[in-house]
């Protein structure tokens, strides 16, 4: 007579194998069903042992596992493209990759192993490079001044051929490998469907789903610029302390071209000064069809600059501009106001350095970037007169 324990107690084994064509994940929920109708006492229990056991352990891991690659993704490319939305239009490419990874393992009548499993989660990998190429160009091309929709079109074009290359030449390396009959084949055979099928899939589907999320996130930022916008302007003179209305009237008569280019004040936030450029008849020029001039845009974005400087110091003090430099001007529609917005970023001794931009008034659309050096206490008008 023999007497088996399993964790300090007696145990009785039931051993079976699975059926031809049945998976042991299969057999584990009809087990579940049986055992949970059979009314034990209460000093029993009943628990899986060897191969059960470790499919139990191995389906837990792998699910840790999933979960953990996507959220280490979402956090590289949250990272690498300074956004929390753009993450999400490229990681929707993840769910269509399985359409057809599934599709073409039911087709080829082959099992959701454990190592077919981890060939999904290296295949989240995988496909998410369409959706990164498509995502950065169309930032790219955004930054030039087009709207989400011809941002996303212009992509597209551009970045078709090397996401077509790239998904071909992974399915046609991973063809060897589902179709091979050599001993052992069938562990590997899996993992080539499962790749072969979801690059399939989502490579067709994430030329028409990410360009649909992109337009809509931006579409839905844009409003809420919008909303944001309206109601900031509502409450701008409850917004600004009295000290700022006073600096900012002090600036628009004696230093900068405020009361020149219609600058008015729209929002402050910490050292962030917002301003609105109106567009006015003086700003036309027939030779650029009503667009503003460059050099409107340049004082314009000089103005804000030297204002978000003098916000940030603890005391008003005259300002000087060492050196502001101006980046990749382009020209708005004719007629347009837009808004402009700079940052003092940095003060290190007599030195504020800033950074600034004009933009459209939805902010989705920059025309001119700039970023400069300014002298503090240099001569000029006694600013502390006005306080």
């Amino acid at each position: 007579m023999q007497i088996d324990r399993y964790n300090r107690a007696r145990k009785i084994s039931v051993s079976g194998n699975a059926p031809a064509g049945i998976a042991t994940g299969e057999l584990l929920e009809e087990m579940d069903k049986i055992l949970a109708n059979i009314d034990l006492e209460p000093a029993y229990h009943t628990t899986y042992l060897g191969a059960s056991e470790q499919v139990r352990e191995i389906a837990s891991s792998l699910l840790f596992a999933f979960m953990l690659a996507l959220l280490i993704l979402y956090m590289i490319l949250a990272s690498q493209f300074e956004s929390f939305v753009h993450p999400i239009a490229i990681m929707l490419t993840a769910p269509l990759s399985f359409v057809g990874a599934f599709t073409l393992l039911a087709l080829t009548n082959s099992e959701l192993s454990a190592t077919t499993q981890i060939a999904m989660v290296a295949l989240m990998g995988l496909v998410m490079k369409n959706g990164i190429l498509l995502v950065d160009q169309a930032n790219q091309s955004m930054s030039r001044g087009l709207t989400a929709k011809e941002a996303m079109i212009e992509s597209a074009q551009l970045r078709l051929r090397p996401v077509l290359m790239t998904a071909f030449s992974t399915i046609f390396g991973m063809i060897p490998t589902a179709l091979a009959t050599s001993d052992g084949a069938e562990l590997r055979s899996s993992t080539g469907i499962i790749v072969i099928g979801g690059l399939g899939s989502s490579t067709l589907l994430t030329l028409f789903v990410v360009p649909v999320v992109y337009t809509l996130t931006a579409d839905a930022k844009a409003g809420l610029n919008r909303l944001r916008t309206h109601f900031s302007l509502e409450g701008i003179s409850e917004m600004i302390p009295n000290h700022m209305q006073q600096l900012y009237d002090l600036f628009s008569s004696r230093v900068g071209a405020h009361h020149d280019q219609g600058l008015e004040l729209r929002q402050i936030n910490g050292n962030v000064v917002k301003l609105l450029l109106p567009f006015r008849p003086k700003h036309a020029n027939s030779t650029e069809n009503g667009a503003l001039h460059t050099t409107a845009l340049a004082t314009a974005i000089d103005s804000a600059c030297g204002f978000a400087v003098m916000l940030s110091l603890t005391e008003p003090s005259a300002i000087a501009t060492v050196n502001l430099r101006i980046d990749h001007i382009h020209q708005p529609e004719p007629g347009q106001d837009m808004t402009v917005e700079a940052h003092c970023y940095q003060q290190s001794g007599d030195f504020a350095y800033v950074r600034a931009a004009v933009l459209s008034l939805d902010t989705l659309i920059t025309y001119c970037h700039a970023i400069g050096i300014f002298k503090v206490g240099t001569p000029g008008p006694a600013l502390n007169s006005a306080f």
